[in-house]
Protein backbone atom coordinates (compact mmCIF):
# COMPACT_ATOMS: atom_id res chain seq x y z
CA UNK A 1 0.00 0.00 0.00
CA UNK A 2 2.57 2.72 0.56
CA UNK A 3 4.47 2.18 -2.28
CA UNK A 4 1.48 2.16 -4.28
CA UNK A 5 1.29 5.56 -2.89
CA UNK A 6 4.70 6.08 -3.83
CA UNK A 7 4.47 5.36 -7.19
CA UNK A 8 0.89 7.24 -7.54
CA UNK A 9 2.89 10.76 -6.04
CA UNK A 10 5.33 9.68 -8.21
CA UNK A 11 2.83 9.92 -11.54
CA UNK A 12 1.48 13.05 -10.29
CA UNK A 13 4.80 14.74 -10.00
CA UNK A 14 5.61 13.93 -13.77
CA UNK A 15 2.10 15.02 -15.39
CA UNK A 16 2.89 18.23 -13.22
CA UNK A 17 6.56 18.80 -14.90
CA UNK A 18 5.68 17.99 -18.26
CA UNK A 19 2.90 20.28 -17.61
CA UNK A 20 5.30 23.00 -16.53
CA UNK A 21 7.98 22.21 -19.17
CA UNK A 22 4.91 23.12 -21.65
CA UNK A 23 3.44 26.09 -19.53
CA UNK A 24 7.18 27.27 -19.46
CA UNK A 25 8.90 26.81 -23.09
CA UNK A 26 11.61 29.55 -23.37
CA UNK A 27 12.62 28.75 -20.03
CA UNK A 28 13.04 25.28 -20.36
CA UNK A 29 14.72 25.66 -23.98
CA UNK A 30 17.17 28.51 -22.14
CA UNK A 31 18.17 26.23 -19.35
CA UNK A 32 18.52 23.21 -21.39
CA UNK A 33 21.18 24.97 -23.93
CA UNK A 34 22.70 26.34 -21.25
CA UNK A 35 23.73 23.02 -19.28
CA UNK A 36 24.33 22.10 -22.78
CA UNK A 37 27.09 24.53 -23.01
CA UNK A 38 28.57 24.84 -19.70
CA UNK A 39 29.04 20.48 -20.42
CA UNK A 40 30.54 21.34 -23.79
CA UNK A 41 32.68 23.95 -22.25
CA UNK A 42 33.71 22.09 -19.46
CA UNK A 43 35.05 18.93 -21.40
CA UNK A 44 37.32 21.41 -23.94
CA UNK A 45 38.47 23.40 -20.87
CA UNK A 46 40.21 19.47 -19.61
CA UNK A 47 41.11 18.76 -23.71
CA UNK A 48 42.77 21.89 -23.80
CA UNK A 49 44.59 21.67 -20.60
CA UNK A 50 45.94 18.04 -21.52
CA UNK A 51 47.01 19.27 -25.12
CA UNK A 52 49.10 21.98 -23.70
CA UNK A 53 50.83 19.25 -21.64
CA UNK A 54 49.59 19.65 -17.96
CA UNK A 55 48.94 17.26 -16.17
CA UNK A 56 46.25 16.22 -13.58
CA UNK A 57 48.53 13.87 -11.26
CA UNK A 58 48.65 11.50 -13.56
CA UNK A 59 44.79 11.79 -15.04
CA UNK A 60 44.91 11.44 -18.98
CA UNK A 61 42.16 13.36 -21.20
CA UNK A 62 40.08 10.20 -21.58
CA UNK A 63 40.19 9.68 -17.22
CA UNK A 64 39.26 13.07 -16.84
CA UNK A 65 36.27 12.41 -18.99
CA UNK A 66 34.89 9.83 -17.09
CA UNK A 67 35.13 12.77 -14.03
CA UNK A 68 33.39 14.62 -15.57
CA UNK A 69 30.31 12.31 -16.51
CA UNK A 70 30.68 11.29 -12.27
CA UNK A 71 30.61 14.81 -11.62
CA UNK A 72 27.52 15.14 -14.18
CA UNK A 73 25.91 12.55 -12.05
CA UNK A 74 26.21 14.60 -8.66
CA UNK A 75 24.78 17.72 -10.40
CA UNK A 76 21.88 15.43 -11.40
CA UNK A 77 21.26 14.13 -8.13
CA UNK A 78 21.88 17.38 -6.63
CA UNK A 79 19.68 19.60 -9.08
CA UNK A 80 16.21 17.47 -9.74
CA UNK A 81 16.12 15.59 -6.34
CA UNK A 82 18.65 17.19 -2.85
CA UNK A 83 18.92 20.97 -3.62
CA UNK A 84 14.96 21.80 -2.98
CA UNK A 85 16.10 20.87 0.80
CA UNK A 86 17.75 24.42 0.61
CA UNK A 87 13.90 26.25 0.71
CA UNK A 88 12.65 23.79 3.38
CA UNK A 89 13.13 26.72 5.99
CA UNK A 90 10.34 28.57 4.31
CA UNK A 91 7.57 25.85 5.37
CA UNK A 92 9.21 26.29 8.40
CA UNK A 93 9.10 30.27 8.61
CA UNK A 94 5.74 30.29 6.92
CA UNK A 95 4.20 28.06 9.52
CA UNK A 96 2.96 26.00 6.86
CA UNK A 97 4.65 22.97 8.59
CA UNK A 98 1.48 22.43 10.79
CA UNK A 99 -0.25 20.96 7.92
CA UNK A 100 2.68 18.74 7.04
CA UNK A 101 2.84 17.37 11.20
CA UNK A 102 -0.69 15.84 10.81
CA UNK A 103 -0.05 14.02 7.69
CA UNK A 104 0.93 10.47 8.08
CA UNK A 105 4.16 10.78 6.13
CA UNK A 106 7.16 12.24 7.55
CA UNK A 107 7.40 16.46 6.84
CA UNK A 108 10.85 16.54 5.17
CA UNK A 109 10.62 12.88 3.48
CA UNK A 110 7.23 14.18 1.84
CA UNK A 111 8.86 17.62 1.00
CA UNK A 112 11.02 16.12 -0.83
CA UNK A 113 9.24 13.47 -2.50
CA UNK A 114 6.61 16.12 -3.97
CA UNK A 115 9.50 17.99 -5.26
CA UNK A 116 11.58 15.65 -7.77
CA UNK A 117 12.03 16.32 -11.01
CA UNK A 118 12.42 12.22 -12.45
CA UNK A 119 12.18 14.08 -16.04
CA UNK A 120 15.84 16.26 -15.20
CA UNK A 121 16.99 12.90 -13.44
CA UNK A 122 16.47 10.79 -16.64
CA UNK A 123 17.90 13.52 -18.83
CA UNK A 124 21.54 12.96 -16.03
CA UNK A 125 21.69 9.77 -16.71
CA UNK A 126 21.26 10.11 -20.47
CA UNK A 127 23.90 12.62 -20.63
CA UNK A 128 26.12 10.37 -18.15
CA UNK A 129 25.93 7.50 -20.71
CA UNK A 130 26.94 9.60 -24.03
CA UNK A 131 29.95 11.13 -22.06
CA UNK A 132 31.36 7.70 -20.62
CA UNK A 133 30.92 6.37 -24.58
CA UNK A 134 33.12 9.09 -25.47
CA UNK A 135 35.36 8.12 -23.04
CA UNK A 136 35.81 5.18 -24.63
CA UNK A 137 37.50 3.39 -21.39
CA UNK A 138 36.17 0.17 -20.56
CA UNK A 139 34.64 0.08 -16.83
CA UNK A 140 33.72 -2.66 -14.32
CA UNK A 141 29.36 -2.41 -14.61
CA UNK A 142 29.66 -3.26 -10.56
CA UNK A 143 32.06 -0.48 -9.87
CA UNK A 144 29.97 2.03 -11.95
CA UNK A 145 27.24 0.94 -10.32
CA UNK A 146 28.67 1.25 -6.60
CA UNK A 147 30.03 4.79 -7.70
CA UNK A 148 26.75 6.03 -8.36
CA UNK A 149 25.86 5.07 -5.20
CA UNK A 150 28.72 6.61 -3.74
CA UNK A 151 27.63 9.86 -5.33
CA UNK A 152 23.89 9.89 -4.37
CA UNK A 153 25.03 9.29 -0.68
CA UNK A 154 27.14 11.66 -0.83
CA UNK A 155 24.44 14.24 -2.03
CA UNK A 156 22.05 12.57 0.83
CA UNK A 157 25.11 13.79 3.66
CA UNK A 158 24.68 17.87 1.69
CA UNK A 159 20.76 17.50 1.90
CA UNK A 160 21.45 17.09 6.13
CA UNK A 161 23.44 19.65 6.19
CA UNK A 162 21.42 21.99 4.42
CA UNK A 163 18.33 20.70 6.22
CA UNK A 164 20.32 21.67 9.53
CA UNK A 165 20.77 25.05 8.39
CA UNK A 166 17.15 25.07 7.64
CA UNK A 167 16.16 24.54 11.25
CA UNK A 168 17.36 28.23 12.17
CA UNK A 169 14.12 29.50 11.40
CA UNK A 170 12.53 27.43 14.19
CA UNK A 171 13.98 30.96 16.09
CA UNK A 172 12.48 33.36 14.08
CA UNK A 173 15.35 33.38 11.04
CA UNK A 174 14.88 34.00 7.40
CA UNK A 175 17.43 32.15 5.49
CA UNK A 176 17.07 34.01 1.99
CA UNK A 177 20.84 33.30 1.68
CA UNK A 178 21.11 29.69 2.25
CA UNK A 179 20.31 28.43 -1.16
CA UNK A 180 23.78 30.88 -2.30
CA UNK A 181 25.67 28.99 1.16
CA UNK A 182 24.77 25.65 -0.02
CA UNK A 183 25.23 25.95 -3.80
CA UNK A 184 28.59 26.97 -3.13
CA UNK A 185 29.43 23.59 -1.19
CA UNK A 186 28.69 22.24 -5.02
CA UNK A 187 31.63 24.13 -6.39
CA UNK A 188 34.49 21.09 -4.81
CA UNK A 189 32.76 19.12 -7.79
CA UNK A 190 34.31 20.57 -10.44
CA UNK A 191 37.73 19.16 -10.28
CA UNK A 192 39.03 16.75 -9.52
CA UNK A 193 40.19 17.26 -5.44
CA UNK A 194 43.50 15.69 -5.62
CA UNK A 195 44.62 19.05 -6.65
CA UNK A 196 44.47 20.03 -2.91
CA UNK A 197 46.71 19.30 0.04
CA UNK A 198 46.39 16.67 1.97
CA UNK A 199 44.89 18.02 5.36
CA UNK A 200 42.89 19.71 2.98
CA UNK A 201 41.90 16.14 1.32
CA UNK A 202 41.47 14.47 5.06
CA UNK A 203 38.99 17.03 6.27
CA UNK A 204 37.05 15.89 3.00
CA UNK A 205 36.64 12.25 3.56
CA UNK A 206 36.17 12.46 7.49
CA UNK A 207 34.27 15.46 8.32
CA UNK A 208 32.63 16.95 5.21
CA UNK A 209 31.59 14.90 2.14
CA UNK A 210 33.22 17.15 -0.68
CA UNK A 211 35.49 14.35 -1.64
CA UNK A 212 32.58 11.87 -2.11
CA UNK A 213 31.09 14.08 -4.55
CA UNK A 214 33.03 12.61 -7.43
CA UNK A 215 36.33 12.33 -6.74
CA UNK A 216 36.52 9.13 -5.13
CA UNK A 217 34.05 7.54 -7.02
CA UNK A 218 36.18 8.28 -10.20
CA UNK A 219 39.27 6.85 -8.34
CA UNK A 220 37.36 3.98 -7.69
CA UNK A 221 35.86 2.95 -10.92
CA UNK A 222 39.19 3.85 -12.72
CA UNK A 223 40.89 1.71 -10.11
CA UNK A 224 43.71 4.67 -9.03
CA UNK A 225 43.62 3.29 -5.26
CA UNK A 226 44.55 0.32 -3.37
CA UNK A 227 41.52 -1.63 -1.81
CA UNK A 228 42.33 -0.84 1.46
CA UNK A 229 42.20 2.69 0.68
CA UNK A 230 38.88 2.56 -1.09
CA UNK A 231 37.52 0.73 2.11
CA UNK A 232 39.11 3.46 4.24
CA UNK A 233 37.25 6.28 2.44
CA UNK A 234 34.22 4.34 2.58
CA UNK A 235 34.12 4.21 6.07
CA UNK A 236 34.79 7.62 5.71
CA UNK A 237 31.32 8.38 4.17
CA UNK A 238 29.81 6.32 6.52
CA UNK A 239 31.15 8.27 9.31
CA UNK A 240 29.70 11.48 7.33
CA UNK A 241 26.22 9.90 7.22
CA UNK A 242 26.31 8.81 11.01
CA UNK A 243 27.55 12.38 12.02
CA UNK A 244 25.20 14.70 10.44
CA UNK A 245 22.20 12.20 10.47
CA UNK A 246 22.40 12.59 14.56
CA UNK A 247 23.24 16.63 14.56
CA UNK A 248 20.08 16.16 11.97
CA UNK A 249 17.56 14.66 14.04
CA UNK A 250 19.19 16.33 17.44
CA UNK A 251 18.59 19.82 16.11
CA UNK A 252 14.96 19.04 14.39
CA UNK A 253 13.66 17.35 17.87
CA UNK A 254 15.17 20.99 19.54
CA UNK A 255 13.82 23.13 16.84
CA UNK A 256 10.06 21.31 17.16
CA UNK A 257 9.90 21.93 20.80
CA UNK A 258 10.59 25.98 20.09
CA UNK A 259 8.32 25.93 17.03
CA UNK A 260 5.55 28.03 17.57
CA UNK A 261 4.16 28.80 14.02
CA UNK A 262 6.07 31.98 13.58
CA UNK A 263 4.17 34.46 10.70
CA UNK A 264 1.65 31.37 10.58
Amino acid sequence: MYFRKIKNLAKIIVRFRLSRYKSFKVDTILNFTSNLLFLIGTILFWYIIDDAGFIVDGWSYNELLVFIALSEMFYGFEQNIFSVASVFWRVIYTGKLDTQLVRPMEPRRRFMLLNIDYIGLFISFCKVAVILIYAQIRLNFVKLIFSICIIFLANYVLMLIRFIICYASFWGNRLDSLTQICDSFTKFNKYPLIIFPKFVRVIFQTILPFYFFSTYPAQFLLGKMTVENSFILFLGLILNILIWKYINNFMWKKGRANYESISG
